[in-house]
């Protein structure tokens, strides 16, 4: 395929392949951009097609190097994101990474969104199969590179330091997060933050820092009404319409939707279930709009708007919910051990979350038994799987007992669910931290 690359670009652009792809802020779209719109407004859904395009872009750059290359391949490595291919997504984010040397590249000023990208991407991949400090090392390396290109502005310094943030919460190192969040809380509030939004500026990861920031205040649990406040102020500055000038726009809008189930989160947590819902809906419908209403991250969204269902008197409408994000992750609870070994588009503990809520609704219904016991079983396979996460507290002490919902077992400390991570966050009750 690579070998018709001029065709292909041809036929896609509508235009003649240039001699050489160059990137400009000020000139009209080049070659690269192109094919980043394209693939973004034609190829939604259509992963292979998407990556058929970039390839044929990606073949014009033998040398693996420069800013053109490292964009498609960034973009490369988005829809592989896209698909829970980690595998790939981390090999492409680094070659992508690898090929942004040299002081030519470092001076053109798609270097840093495209670095921020990678280091997304690369964040996330790990985060979701469970390997925290591959993560952290990632989230620090990303950091380090932006630091080589110069002082960075303010929007650049806060995404950077959402992916830092991200990667200690999640990882539970606790002294380390809260001290990063204040930092990201400073550089959030920066004039300089506040002018590259009205410039209308590529955002630089921005929505996924509101969204890590928004996750960890409404992670501490015994600081008070003044840590809720913090999250809803972060989460609402996440959930406005951002929209990426020069990069692709998934992970902005996954992130935005992040901060819409970080409200329903805090809504849940006060028995508001009339906000939640609100909440969620608004999530699904940005969620869907990214992709398909069938893609894995729907599902912690749907999986939230369930348990949200079940504390409303809507049990059927919560069994339907249930059984839908079944379906999407293709749980076959008769093969629970067997599924528990298969890669999976989402952390162990959010599809465990999943079968715990589901085994909780199926245990206060009549008759039931037998299959409340099938989803406790692959609920504990998958929370088997969560490491250190699973290892500090038991499925019943997270999310409720099994009789939670009749009012007989207590609710749970519960967990922060970053979509944008595919995966749930442990909650803190120190105080102080």
């Amino acid at each position: 395929m690579l070998h018709k690359a001029p065709n292909l670009l041809s036929r896609f652009l509508g235009a003649p392949f240039p001699n050489g792809i160059r990137h400009s802020s000020s000139a009209p779209p080049s070659v690269t951009d192109q094919m980043i719109q394209y693939v973004n407004r034609e190829c939604k859904g259509r992963h292979d097609q998407a990556i058929d395009v970039l390839r044929s872009g990606l073949g014009m750059f033998p040398e693996k190097q420069g800013i053109d290359f490292a964009r498609l391949m960034a973009m490369t490595a988005s829809i592989e994101t896209d698909r829970s291919n980690w595998g790939e997504a981390l090999s492409c984010s680094q070659l992508a990474t690898s090929a942004l040397t040299g002081a030519h590249v470092s001076a053109d000023p798609m270097t840093a969104p495209t670095l921020l990208n990678c280091g997304s991407m690369m964040l996330r991949g790990f985060l979701a199969q469970g390997q925290d400090a591959e993560a952290k090392a990632a989230a620090d390396s990303t950091a380090e590179a932006l630091a080589g290109l110069g002082p960075p502005s303010g929007a650049t310094r806060a995404a950077s330091l959402g992916l830092r943030l991200a990667s200690r919460h999640a990882a539970g190192d606790w002294e380390p997060a809260s001290k990063l969040a204040e930092q990201l809380a400073d550089a959030s509030s920066q004039q300089s933050l506040s002018t590259a939004q009205q410039r209308g500026g590529p955002p630089l990861g921005l929505p996924q820092s509101f969204a890590a920031l928004g996750q960890w205040h409404a992670a501490q649990r015994g600081a008070g009404p003044e840590a809720e406040a913090e999250a809803q102020a972060a989460f609402s500055q996440g959930v406005q319409p951002w929209h990426s000038v020069s990069l692709k726009g998934m992970e902005d809008a996954e992130a935005r939707a992040a901060c819409f189930v970080g409200q329903a989160g805090l809504a849940i947590r006060a028995s508001q279930w009339e906000q939640a819902e609100e909440c969620l809906g608004q999530a699904l419908q940005v969620a869907e709009g990214i992709s398909t209403d069938t893609h894995p991250r729907v599902v912690p969204i749907l999986t939230q708007l369930g348990y949200v269902y079940s504390r409303s008197a809507r049990v059927t409408f919560a069994e339907g919910l249930y059984r839908e994000c079944a379906k999407i992750l293709k749980l076959d609870v008769s093969r629970s051990t067997t599924w528990s070994l298969q890669p999976s588009p989402l952390h162990p503990n959010l599809v465990a979350m999943l079968a715990w809520r589901f085994h909780q609704l199926l245990a206060v219904m009549p008759n039931r038994g037998n299959e409340a016991s099938s989803w406790e079983q692959l609920a504990q396979a998958m929370w088997a799987k969560t490491g250190a996460y699973g290892s500090e507290d038991s499925l019943s002490t997270t999310f409720g007992g099994a009789k939670h919902l009749s009012g007989q077992d207590h609710a749970g400390a519960g967990t922060v669910v970053a979509l944008q991570l595919r995966r749930g966050l442990s909650v803190h009750f120190g105080m102080g931290v």
